[in-house]
């Protein structure tokens, strides 16, 4: 039996349920203590390094193992019984999908679902490039290097590849395998699109709530940035090696949606309510750089779509990327939209308390806002 999607006004969306885990902030509560608390953790240095730091070529650089902080996850561990997920099948998986099933659950835990079938829930997941995934070649030219290998190099690299491994690898079956564990039936993907992938999900999600193709979804994003190679690709790329790009972080949230009428409907706990939003492409293809115009635009679109008076608001959490010609343009779009307003709204970033977490920093936001 196929129902089909009854057309309806459009309602706002409310946030039921929500989970975070950034850094060392394993849990909802320590994340809140943290971003709007007295509660400060301080970064700390990556310890999967690889054996990168015993290298000549490290050596020579003039850096410390010290220089490369931020806000890291480290190592994931999940009890074999957390999940219905066979446990050869959980030890092939990589971080970033252990990570955001882990998260997930502590979403639908915090709205008070359970095991039951979701026919009508849908799955939407924000995700990065996890480079756990190029390991596998990264084994193979190990392997066939002529020079030994560090210890802990080799052991980075990796077993051979198995279909659990391959599956375990794929980024783009994370909505999917989410899906599978908590017996959802409605649309699950998956969307990539850097930094504004979290958001993107959000965005799909609350299409699909509007426009009654699902009654409830599972919104998340996933970034694990702290891998090795990116650490050092982002110090590289600093002009002075300490500014002109964010500190790095890593993390998940994952939040549970309903349309606003059903949840009080349901009594449900309402943490926030999404009445619009906004979004926009600017900078072309000779820049990644969003432009002030594609910020206005954005701007516009939401608080159009919203209805809301800019008048009202007294807080804008922004992007604030720590990358000086973003934060500017970001600044002049808020400066040019607020003109008229004799008192602006104070604005602040999460960015600051956990880092720059990727593709889940929109739900870093979001889970902090919320």
């Amino acid at each position: 039996h196929v129902e089909v999607p009854v057309e309806r006004e459009e309602s706002p969306v409310a946030i039921v349920g929500m989970d975070a885990h950034f850094g060392s902030l394993d849990s909802l509560e320590t994340f809140s203590s943290q971003v709007l608390g007295d509660e400060r953790r301080d970064p700390q240095e990556n310890n999967l390094w690889w054996g990168v730091q015993e290298s000549s070529w490290f050596k020579n650089s003039g850096c410390q193992a010290t220089d490369f902080k931020g806000h890291f996850i480290g190592e994931l561990s999940i009890p074999l019984d957390k999940f219905r997920i066979p446990p050869v099948e959980l030890e092939d998986m990589l971080p970033q999908q252990s990570l955001m099933l882990t998260v997930a659950k502590g979403a639908m835990d915090d709205a008070g679902l359970g095991t039951e079938e979701k026919l009508t829930t849908g799955v939407f997941v924000g995700i990065g490039l996890d480079l756990s995934t190029t390991n596998f070649n990264f084994r193979w030219s190990v392997l066939a290097s002529e020079e030994p290998a560090p210890d802990a190099l080799a052991e980075a690299a990796g077993p051979p590849l198995t279909a659990n491994r391959t599956m375990g690898a794929l980024g783009g079956i994370v909505a999917s395998r989410l899906a599978r564990e908590f017996r959802i039936g409605g649309s699950s993907f998956t969307l990539s699109s850097e930094e504004t992938s979290g958001f993107k999900a959000l965005e799909a999600a609350v299409r699909a709530l509007t426009t009654g193709s699902v009654d409830q979804a599972l919104v998340g994003a996933v970034d694990l940035a702290g891998d090795v190679r990116a650490v050092l690709a982002a110090h590289n790329a600093r002009p002075d090696g300490q500014r002109g790009t964010p500190l790095l972080g890593e993390g998940a949230a994952a939040f549970i949606l309903k349309r606003l009428e059903d949840a009080e409907a349901d009594g449900n706990r309402i943490y926030a309510v999404i009445k619009g939003m906004g979004s926009a492409t600017g900078g072309g293809v000779e820049t990644t750089v969003p432009t002030v115009r594609a910020y206005e635009s954005a701007l516009h679109r939401a608080y159009e779509e919203s209805g809301i008076d800019p008048s009202t608001v007294s807080y804008i959490e922004t992007h604030g990327s720590g990358i000086p010609c973003e934060d500017s343009a970001e600044q002049s779009a808020l400066d040019n939209h607020f003109a008229d307003l004799s008192e602006r709204p104070a604005t602040g970033s999460v960015k600051e308390a956990i880092g720059h977490a990727g593709a889940a920093s929109g739900m870093a936001s979001l889970a902090k806002t919320a």
